[in-house]
């Protein structure tokens, strides 16, 4: 990446938001490591061990959204909204029970929520649907199609939390 990029990146940060959101950080780490803490002789409880490396993740994730161009996710769209979809069919295939819900796949030993997948690729693909030059967005072949990309995950998150039964009836 150009050097002139992250020093634009750099620029444009709001850096009340960067404190608010550090501080935001430690102070959670503090408070898992207070409420866990069990002896002296323990540096980090296990909870403040992977509140920590939760901690460091999100930064390196945030630093990742904050250089990387929004603009290319247009290209992305159809392939984001997809996987969301073919992660949501999966929770029907392979699902862990949890909270009385079947909406988790264990992946990699971690358990993930394939709706949020779903909501994050369904929101960039309605973002370049609806942003696309020649769409006229007051009309009402617009609403319809902006609708009808939304309902499919929508049906299968809904399905996924019991609120469609599976059966006909």
């Amino acid at each position: 990446m150009k050097r002139t990029h992250w020093l634009a990146a750099l620029r444009r940060m709001d850096w009340a938001f960067l404190f608010a959101l550090g501080m935001l950080l430690l102070l959670g780490i503090l408070f898992i490591y207070s409420a866990s803490a069990r002896n002296a002789e323990e540096a980090l409880s296990e909870m403040s061990r992977r509140q920590v490396m939760w901690a460091v993740v999100g930064a390196a994730c945030f630093v990742g959204v904050v250089v990387a161009d929004y603009r290319r996710l247009d290209d992305a769209a159809w392939w984001l909204y997809m996987a969301g979809l073919v992660l949501l069919a999966l929770v029907f295939v392979i699902g862990k029970a949890k909270y009385g819900a079947v909406r988790w796949i264990s992946f990699l030993g971690v358990q993930v929520q394939p709706s949020e997948v779903a909501k994050l690729g369904t929101l960039v693909l309605l973002a370049a649907f609806l942003s696309h030059p020649s769409r006229d967005v007051a009309s009402w072949s617009t609403f319809f199609g902006a609708l009808a990309l939304m309902a499919i995950p929508m049906f299968m998150i809904m399905r996924e939390l019991g609120w469609i039964n599976s059966y006909a009836g």
